[in-house]
């Protein structure tokens, strides 16, 4: 029987919740760092703090009112890492013919572009979280983590790597040792500590701290509504946007599925609608306030509830996250903030790994290389060459659809209708070609053999059984 003072009890429990709420806020601060820095040098224009903190704290305030009555462990939620990332190559395509000054109009026609691209995402999350738990389509699941490994690979875990490179040692040194304590499992303070020694001594010696720069650049305007409008009616929006925000939302709804389910297992029971509410409540506000990240689900619930956070440390990270946003251009300024692309790369590092236990031959192994590989080439070579062009384009798109081919069930009717899909991307020019040219109609005409052969085998498979 445990003998600890009941006063003991509650500073343990609020000092618990502290802990989980600072872990949080760091995970977000890592994220919102990494979105003004991508669009500032994509493009030359700033978020503004406010407009990009204020989803998050929106979510942790929803989540804790939700959970405050159930005796739960409110949801950890913050910014998507993924979709920043991978919207960094986006605005910068985007950046080249709308930005070639960084004006008042630039800075209107990304924030339109933001609210529109995000405002298809929280949809898109919706109705598939919604068709997902009506349908119980968790036999799918093992298919959808493969192309959110390659995603997450790419973008969270290759992708710093290769900005780190470029970087000096006082920040790639401390970036490396972070990302390999984490990796380690070294307790939640050290690798902090270790990475901040590491750049201070660094700096010191080679006078190498961060200088103070006022920039004068356009900032994003909220409620860019008329230029969101604008966009969704532009075929550059779903060429561009579409073929990262559609997997990256399969992957976020059934992300949403898996942390509910890993909730259930430590004895939480997260409504589902409660926490969709939150997600797309969250990544409207996004869509609203110029921000290009949606709210998400964060991994690591179970650490916070076996630790006892409780529902209360969601809102303890409200008042943390308003001072990020009122001190948000100080902290950059002081803080060697790409240092932190160890952490991204950490959580890139976990959430790549989870299929891994999928992978049960030599076969599984060569059909993960093949989904990887249209995200890899998108994002990473240049696609000069007509194969690469063929293969990277609409990557994200890509992978999922040979994702099904490749792990759906043998003789299931969702690779027939993969193929079905991918014939009609194609032609769309979302992707391997642009629209309606004689590549769109080639690569299309060989989805629809795919189709029409699948189904053949399915309908001879089934008559055999029946016979």
């Amino acid at each position: 029987m445990d003998a600890s003072p009941p006063s003991a009890m509650k500073a343990s429990s609020w000092l618990s919740a502290t802990e989980a709420a600072l872990v949080l806020v760091a995970d977000i601060v890592i994220v919102l760092v990494l979105q003004r820095a991508q669009v500032f040098q994509a493009a030359g224009v700033t978020l503004g703090w406010w407009g990009v903190v204020a989803p998050a704290v929106l979510a942790c305030a929803l989540a804790a009112y939700f959970t405050r009555a159930q005796g739960n462990t409110a949801l950890p939620l913050g910014p998507n890492a993924v979709t920043v990332m991978a919207f960094g190559g986006v605005v910068a395509a985007l950046g080249k013919s709308l930005c070639a000054v960084a004006d008042e109009r630039c800075a209107i026609e990304l924030a339109g572009f933001f609210g529109a691209a995000l405002f298809v995402y929280a949809i898109l999350v919706a109705v598939l979280t919604v068709a997902a738990l009506r349908l119980d389509l968790q036999e799918y699941r093992r298919v959808l983590l493969m192309p959110l490994a390659a995603i997450c690979w790419t973008y969270l875990v290759i992708t710093p790597a290769l900005k780190l490179v470029h970087e000096p040692l006082t920040v790639a040194l401390p970036a490396v040792a972070l990302f390999a304590l984490l990796l380690g499992g070294a307790g939640k303070l050290i690798p902090w500590l270790v990475s901040a020694g590491l750049w201070l001594g660094l700096a010191w010696l080679n006078d190498d701290f961060p200088r103070v720069v006022t920039v004068h650049a356009a900032t994003l305007p909220p409620f860019a509504v008329q230029a969101a409008w604008g966009w969704l009616v532009r075929s550059e929006l779903w060429i561009h946007a579409l073929p990262i925000v559609a997997p990256l939302a399969v992957a976020n709804a059934f992300g949403i599925i898996e942390n509910i389910a890993a909730a259930r297992e430590v004895g939480d029971t997260p409504s589902p609608p409660h926490t969709l509410g939150v997600v797309t409540a969250g990544t409207l506000a996004a869509s609203l306030l110029g921000g290009n990240a949606p709210i998400t689900v964060y991994v690591g619930h179970t650490a916070f509830h076996l630790r006892g956070a409780g529902w209360v440390y969601s809102a303890l990270a409200v008042p943390f996250l308003i001072a990020i946003g009122i001190f948000g251009d100080r902290l950059v300024d002081l803080l060697p903030t790409t240092i932190f692309l160890g952490a991204v790369g950490y959580l890139g590092a976990m959430v790549g790994l989870l299929p891994r236990r999928h992978l049960r031959s030599a076969a599984d192994v060569g059909y993960f290389a093949i989904v990887v590989s249209p995200v890899v080439v998108m994002s990473l070579v240049g696609m000069q060459h007509p194969l690469l062009a063929w293969i990277g384009r609409g990557g994200g798109l890509t992978s999922v659809a040979w994702s099904f081919f490749c792990f759906a069930p043998r003789r299931s009717p969702t690779r027939e209708g993969a193929a079905w899909g991918m014939a009609a991307a194609t032609l769309l020019g979302l992707t391997h070609a642009p629209a309606l040219g004689w590549q769109s109609y080639a690569t299309a005409a060989v989805y629809v053999a795919a189709a029409v052969a699948l189904r053949v085998a399915r309908t001879r498979y089934s008559a055999t059984m029946r016979g």
